[in-house]
């Protein structure tokens, strides 16, 4: 599992460089590695309780990175599936916000692959993809990729599409996500959009999107 782990921050790490080498407009954000102490479950309540949205998404951006979300899980489990009886005193009209419900899918997603966390993830996958064509960069950037953490053949056809925008759209994302899938669909949608592309430099981030989610897709597809 920690192996796992390493794959996927690195897999985000490459995904940060590519997006600076790329010049991502403003307002998206990508996971680094978490920094201090691991936050708890009382940190996050803290964080949620406070009511400020942005520090709430920053927060748990922070949750993704942490190696060990185990202690963290069941909360965030309890919050994207609005059990209000679990903390009544909680925002639950902004933790019901896209903007904050599609970091939690991230997560407990996230956690799946790693084998974490046996939720269901169709409610997620169908939430997600739901969102992946949101106003907010950072909402849609995060639902896709989300999707392709998911692995779920049927959102190969979508994220395909989204994947042949141009860099003002969800390009770069889509692309990550459809590396990440294990789905044969995926490499297929992926060797056919690089065919497509007319930009060099698209073409150059694909191919190196691809390589550097190599060794993630050989760890974890069977």
């Amino acid at each position: 599992m920690a192996h796992r782990h390493s794959l996927l921050i690195r897999g985000f790490v490459l995904f940060a460089l590519c997006l600076a080498a790329a010049a991502l407009p403003a307002g998206a954000k990508v996971i680094e590695r978490a920094d201090g102490p691991p936050l708890e479950r009382a940190d996050l309540i803290q964080v949620l309780a406070a009511g400020d949205l942005e520090k709430i998404r920053r927060t748990l951006t922070r949750v993704k990175a942490q190696r060990d979300k185990s202690a963290l899980l069941p909360l965030v489990e309890d919050l994207w599936a609005g059990r209000r009886a679990a903390d009544a005193a909680l925002p639950w009209p902004m933790i019901d916000r896209p903007k904050v419900r599609v970091e939690l899918g991230h997560i407990l997603a996230l956690a799946a692959a790693e084998g974490a966390w046996r939720g269901d993830l169709r409610a997620i996958n169908a939430y997600v993809l739901d969102q992946a064509d949101a106003e907010d960069p950072a909402t849609a950037m995060t639902a896709i990729l989300t999707l392709g953490v998911i692995d779920d053949p049927q959102s190969v056809a979508p994220l395909a599409e989204f994947a042949r925008g141009g860099w003002d759209g969800p390009f770069l994302a889509a692309v990550i996500g459809l590396s990440m899938m294990c789905q044969a669909e995926a490499r297929a949608a992926l060797d056919q959009i690089s065919a497509d592309l007319t930009d060099p430099t698209q073409k150059d981030f694909l191919q190196r999107v691809r390589a550097g989610y190599s060794g993630y897709t050989r760890a974890r597809c069977p």
